[in-house]
Formats: C-alpha cells, structure tokens, sequence
C-alpha cells in the first residue's frame, strides 16, 4: 500500500513539474518582432542614414521610445519609472569609439489598460538612425535593437530579449 501511494505521489509530483515547467517557458521578444536595417551611402562628411525597421506580429506590441505613461490613479512609482526606460525600444550602434548617432524614434500609439495609458509600437516601426562616422572610418557597424514585447493585453509571458539586425551591405 505504501508502495502505491509513493509511485502516486511520484506521478503527481512529476505532473506538477512539468505543468510549472511548461507555464514558466518564455516567450522570446524575438520570436514576436523581425527586424531588417538598411542604410544609406556614406557622404562626404561621414554622415550616413541607417534606417531600421520592425515588424510587430499582429496581436504584440513594444513599448515606445520614450514611453509616454500616465496612471489613473495619478501615482508615479519610482519601479514603473525605471521598468519603462529599461524596456522601451532602444537602438544601439557598435561600436561607439567610430561612431556618433542618434535614433529618432516615431511616437507611439496610445494604449490603454484600464485607467492607464501607455505609448507603444505595433504593426511595423520604421527609426531612423543619423550617424556620423569619424573621419576615414567606412568599416561596418553593429546595430542592436532592445525590444520587450508583450500581448496586447499586457498579459503576455516574454522575456526580456536584445534582438539584433544586422546589415548585409556596409552600414
């Protein structure tokens, strides 16, 4: 009898494990939003447009750059305020020693969770990269993409993720 009810427990718990497991796995960012860069020529002052593109799968969405919050109860938690600036969409150029950049993010679109408003990106998102390369400097560049998607229903379970587009051509 005993025997039976260790091989029961064994089952049970087994069950549970991989029910937890399976409700634990995360949903990568990347699996959620494609990413393609494509860039300009270089002029004569070093000056360069990079121009990334991102395609949100319908039903996702990432928090914009910057992300324009307001709570209905008109409480601004110190938390919030850092979990926005470390998952807006963010762009990074590598490496910065041969570089100087500025991403001009369009505004987002308003969504709203109940009494709160967030700005976000859906669908697709084009940024605009101006880069400024140092003197001489032609070789090619990394562009890194920060993103955080989640459903449109904010419940979605994903991970934090840095996608990463990378240019064919020199950028």
């Amino acid at each position: 009898m005993a025997r039976a009810w260790y091989c029961l427990l064994a089952f049970a718990l087994a069950n549970l494990l991989h029910a937890a497991i399976v409700e634990r796995q995360l949903v990568r960012s990347d699996s959620k939003v494609k990413a393609s860069a494509s860039a300009s020529k270089i002029d004569g002052d070093g000056k360069q447009i990079v121009t990334v593109t991102l395609d949100i799968q319908k039903g996702w969405l990432l928090y914009a750059n910057p992300v324009k919050f307001t709570f209905g109860d008109g409480k601004m938690d110190s938390e919030f305020v850092t979990f926005f600036k470390m998952n807006r969409t963010q762009v990074f150029v590598e490496p910065k020693e041969k570089v100087t950049y500025l991403a001009r993010y369009p505004s987002g679109k308003t969504k709203v969770d109940g009494k709160d408003r967030f700005s976000v990106y859906e669908g697709r998102v084009v940024i605009p990269v101006h880069l400024e390369r140092m003197p001489g400097e032609a070789s090619p560049l990394r562009i890194k993409i920060h993103v955080q998607a989640v459903d449109v229903d904010f419940r979605g379970p994903c991970q934090h993720q840095i996608g990463r587009a990378s240019c064919r051509e020199r950028v």
